[in-house]
């Protein structure tokens, strides 16, 4: 398509496609299933714990009258949810006179929604991703401006599990520290033992310094190539994440994080069980007269054009906490070396 050079009306130039550079959309722990969806009414919620007991009986002469049983005690805890509101305008200025990039179309308030659309959802997205691994790595609910205090480690009363890997020490074990984990996780999982496996998340790192430990590389070489680390990935080698199974656990590098920082901290993991339900993510209620009383949905959008017809506005929202009712069964792995 031939159009004016912009530095001499009298040529013509092509016009090409529009380069899109768009930021990687990092998502594994919501691909991974790991935290369950609840939808609350409101912007605040408790959480019931039943704490049941179970003993061991004993015997006793015929006719002696047997002692009582202990009671199952019962507790609630009451949390807020914080609140995640994103605003998007469009001015007549912003599509007056102007081309869709890369087309020749000419804009439209269409095509400048949908784009704003476009830009919300990735944004979301990534603020879920984001607040669920900080659940996840440091167990604070994601609130950077402070408007909701609340860390799963403290609120429960738990010490977090640390497992140094030492991977600069070439005899160490890496089979038997992911084996510490797992008898961990098992010891506390406090839900009659159910769950399906473990995984752990680790960043660039650390999987690079795991993949080559001595150890690891000698276990390895008693498998067949699909099992080995350097070629086994999650969903395919075009995927962004290396993964291979080891002692039990699924070990998955994730490359993820937002500028300088990333999901998982630098030369770590974190180590949890899945096929448990002691991952939440608790959706609130938007503030709106129509939605009062009425179960929250994960995410709102309101527009409206102004009374004056002079801007279009794109109102959006999520109102979420990520908890792990469990804190106990995750497990922070590092080196020390």
């Amino acid at each position: 398509m031939l159009v004016t050079k912009h530095d001499n009306p009298y040529r013509v130039v092509d016009r090409t496609d529009e380069l899109m550079v768009i930021p990687n959309q990092w998502g594994l722990v919501n691909q991974l299933g790991i935290f369950q969806n609840q939808y609350v009414t409101g912007n605040t919620f408790y959480v019931d714990r039943h704490i049941m007991d179970f003993g061991v009986l004993v015997d006793l002469p015929r006719g002696t009258k047997p002692a009582a049983g202990r009671e199952d005690k019962r507790e609630r805890r009451h949390f807020s949810i914080p609140h995640f509101p994103i605003r998007q305008a469009i001015l007549p200025s912003d599509i007056a006179q102007q081309s869709r990039r890369g087309t020749g179309e000419v804009d439209s308030i269409d095509l400048a929604r949908a784009e704003k659309m476009e830009f919300i959802r990735r944004t979301l997205a990534m603020t879920t991703e984001l607040a669920r691994c900080k659940m996840l790595t440091t167990g604070d609910v994601y609130a950077p401006n402070g408007n909701v205090v609340l860390n799963a480690y403290t609120e429960f009363g738990v010490t977090r599990k640390d497992i140094d890997f030492k991977f600069g020490t070439s005899t160490e074990d890496p089979l038997g520290r992911g084996e510490e984990a797992i008898a961990h996780i098992q010891d506390n999982l406090n839900n009659g033992g159910v769950y399906n496996g473990a995984i752990a998340l680790w960043s660039p790192a650390g999987f690079t310094r795991l993949i080559n430990h001595p150890n690891v590389k000698a276990a390895y070489q008693m498998f067949a190539s699909t099992q080995e680390p350097y070629r086994n990935r999650l969903g395919g080698n075009t995927t962004y994440f290396r993964e291979f199974d080891f002692g039990g656990i699924r070990h998955i590098e994730y490359r993820g994080g937002i500028g300088a920082e990333k999901f998982i901290p630098d030369g770590e993991c974190r180590i949890l069980p899945t096929g448990t339900d002691f991952f939440k993510t608790y959706y609130g209620s938007a503030e709106r007269f129509g939605l009062v009383n009425v179960p929250a949905q994960e995410a709102y959008y309101f527009e409206k054009m102004s009374e004056d017809d002079d801007q279009w506005t794109i109102d959006a929202e999520t109102n979420m906490a990520n908890m792990v009712l469990n804190p106990a069964v995750v497990v922070r792995g590092y080196s020390s070396n």
